[in-house]
């Protein structure tokens, strides 16, 4: 496979493709094969040098960053997660720092994402109820009564959200749920992840704002850089 890269900054984050034969600034590679690439190794979604938390976050966010989603997908992936890559290479921590990285990213989810997908969808009480939620980590455990209360008033809307996001927030409440329940494992994160994001996208896209969407995505990047801050030297 030869390599013909220019500066970082001229690649463009594509949404995954085969080992091509040359690789160019064009190659419609994912962040994460680009990270597998400008690390010297082989292709790959899943590089060895990269923390497996932080690898599933950006599998998860490249993978809602599409024209299904938002407008202009391609731009605005190779925006928010093109300034990432040289962090992310060189990132595998120990199992306690992956530990860290992982409840930041539930946190996140429950206290930051989730109460913006509410208030879209017009539950701005319970949106407030998660953001109030104490800091979930090791020593504080997702109160899951908390998430099955805010699934439970999403379904329950009057009027009704449509059948299909109606199974986007059972589908993306009980992924967020799994997150904490399942062992920790890149595959079943990325899964986990890559379904929240998917439900809070279509709930943000019930907002009045033409980049509601965007903001989760932008906000899903901050909960990134801050677990790279974990372990870093």
């Amino acid at each position: 496979m030869n390599i013909d890269i220019p500066m970082l900054d001229k690649i463009t984050i594509g949404t995954g493709c085969d080992a091509p034969q040359t690789i160019t600034a064009e190659t419609p590679a994912s962040a994460m094969q680009w990270v597998a690439v400008l690390a010297g190794e082989p292709w790959s979604r899943q590089p060895k040098c990269a923390s497996p938390i932080v690898t599933a976050w950006m599998r998860a966010i490249n993978g809602v960053l599409d024209e299904d989603y938002v407008v202009d997908a391609q731009a605005l992936r190779t925006s928010l997660l093109r300034p990432l890559i040289p962090r992310i290479i060189g990132s595998r921590g120990a199992d306690e720092v992956e530990a860290i990285r992982r409840y930041i990213g539930i946190d996140f989810l429950v206290r930051q994402a989730a109460p913006m997908a509410l208030e879209a969808i017009g539950l701005p009480n319970r949106a407030q109820t998660l953001r109030d939620l104490p800091e979930i980590n090791s020593g504080n455990p997702l109160p899951y009564s908390h998430v099955q209360k805010a699934r439970d008033e999403a379904l329950h809307l009057d009027p009704p959200l449509p059948g299909d996001e109606l199974n986007d927030w059972e589908r993306g409440l009980d992924a967020g749920h799994s997150l904490e329940l399942m062992p920790q494992t890149s595959g079943t994160d990325y899964y986990n992840i890559h379904e929240v994001l998917r439900f809070l996208l279509y709930a943000m896209s019930e907002g009045t704002s033409p980049t509601s969407e965007i903001r989760i995505c932008q906000a899903a990047v901050r909960c990134v850089e801050s677990m790279l801050t974990v372990g870093a030297g």
